[in-house]
């Protein structure tokens, strides 16, 4: 089985996606606070949907090593023997993180070559964006969502979805596009990755104001579906 590490942070949501892979081990590092003005009321709800929706990923399942920053953690990744890294919500990784496997992957909510950066499908759907309304696996590089990509699968969402489900519903994607990256590994030969054909936008956090914005332009977008 192909050694997979995953290096992530600790949420419900990233416990829930190490949780369904065969991970060898996930490196898990303290994630920034959001900032207050950044926060809104649907992340509440959003937090005890996925508690009622992945009730078993209280705890991690697989062996875990918990780091204050992923990037002073080199020599530990390192330890692993990594055949594969996929990223999942970390800080933007140093040269030599990425170094320490040549096949080290980021998964990205959104078309990076249109929105880089914090908050992706939200400032997709600020703009009313709805087809980059996707998920992306590309290879790491130095440059911050700029590497080339593996897959990109758009998000399916039901009539009706709201905004509190979209984190779950890229959960699932992502953990999609790993299996397959996974399974494919000894078939490599196969892959066609694809060059970025040009520099996304970087994007920040969202001001919690605009994210009313994008729960009711969300809720019209899927009660069209």
């Amino acid at each position: 089985m192909t050694r997979l590490v995953v290096l992530t942070t600790d949420t419900r949501h990233h416990r829930h996606f190490v949780n369904s892979l065969p991970v060898h081990k996930a490196f898990v590092e303290q994630a920034k606070p959001l900032p207050s003005w950044a926060h809104h009321p649907y992340e509440d709800e959003r937090e005890e949907y996925e508690r009622r929706w992945w009730p078993e990923s209280d705890e991690w399942k697989a062996p875990i090593e918990r780091v204050e920053n992923v990037n002073d953690a080199v020599d530990r990744i390192r330890a692993a023997e990594p055949e594969v890294i996929v990223t999942f919500g970390t800080r933007k990784l140093t040269p030599e993180v990425i170094a320490v496997c040549p096949l080290a992957f980021n998964l990205h909510g959104g078309d990076p070559q249109y929105y880089r950066g914090l908050d992706s499908h939200l400032w997709a759907i600020y703009h009313k964006d709805y087809k980059k309304l996707t998920t992306t696996l590309h290879r790491l590089t130095p440059e911050l969502d700029d590497g080339p990509i593996v897959a990109m699968w758009p998000l399916k969402f039901a009539k009706r979805s709201t905004i509190v489900e979209l984190r779950a519903i890229n959960t699932a994607a992502c953990i999609g596009l790993t299996e397959t990256l996974v399974y494919q590994i000894p078939f490599r030969r196969q892959w066609r990755l694809k060059r970025q054909l040009w520099k996304g936008r970087y994007y920040s956090h969202m001001p919690g104001v605009l994210k009313d914005i994008c729960a009711e332009r969300f809720a019209r977008y899927t009660a069209s579906l």
